[in-house]
C-alpha cells in the first residue's frame, strides 16, 4: 500500500515537472523577422511601402533605400506568434517584399501605444501568421521614408 502511494506521488510530481517544462518553453518560444522573412535578402529587388493614416505609397528599388528599410525590419529581434487583439494601433504599414520583381512576403507593421505587431503573409506558400513584436527599437524609423 504504501509502495502504491509512493509510485503515485512520484509519478504525479513527473507530471507537473513536466507540465512546467513545456509551459516554459511555449512562454519564451520566439524567433526574429530575419529568421521568418530576410533569408534570401540579395534577391530583394522592390519594396513597396504604404501608410494607412494618408494611404501614401513610396515604392523602394534603389540598393541604398533597400538596405535601409531591411535594416530597420532586422530591428525586429524577437517576435512570438499571438491571437491576441491588437488594440491602440496609431499607425499600419503595408509592405510587400519583392524578390527578383515577384511578391514574396506581405507584411503588416501595427505599431501602437504599448504594443507593436506583425503579421507576416507569404505569397509563395499562401500561409499567414501574426506577431507580437517583443524587442524593437526602430520601426518608429520606417515613417522616415515618406519624408522625401
Amino acid at each position: 500500500m504504501r509502495n502504491k502511494k509512493s509510485l503515485l506521488l512520484i509519478i504525479s510530481v513527473l507530471l507537473i515537472a513536466i507540465a512546467g517544462l513545456l509551459y516554459f518553453f511555449k512562454l519564451n518560444d520566439h524567433t526574429s523577422f530575419e529568421n521568418i522573412v530576410l533569408n534570401n535578402k540579395e534577391e530583394i529587388t522592390q519594396i513597396d511601402i504604404i501608410r494607412s493614416s494618408d494611404n501614401a505609397i513610396e515604392t523602394l528599388e534603389s540598393a541604398n533605400k533597400l538596405e535601409q528599410v531591411l535594416t530597420i525590419l532586422s530591428d525586429i529581434r524577437k517576435i512570438k506568434e499571438t491571437n491576441d487583439a491588437y488594440p491602440n494601433i496609431n499607425e499600419l504599414y503595408w509592405i510587400t517584399i519583392k524578390e527578383n520583381g515577384q511578391r514574396q512576403y506581405g507584411v503588416t507593421l501595427m505599431l501602437g501605444k504599448e504594443d507593436d505587431f506583425v503579421s507576416i503573409f507569404n505569397y509563395d506558400g499562401g500561409d499567414s501568421s501574426t506577431y507580437k513584436i517583443l524587442e524593437s527599437n526602430k520601426l518608429k524609423l520606417i515613417d522616415k521614408f515618406f519624408e522625401e
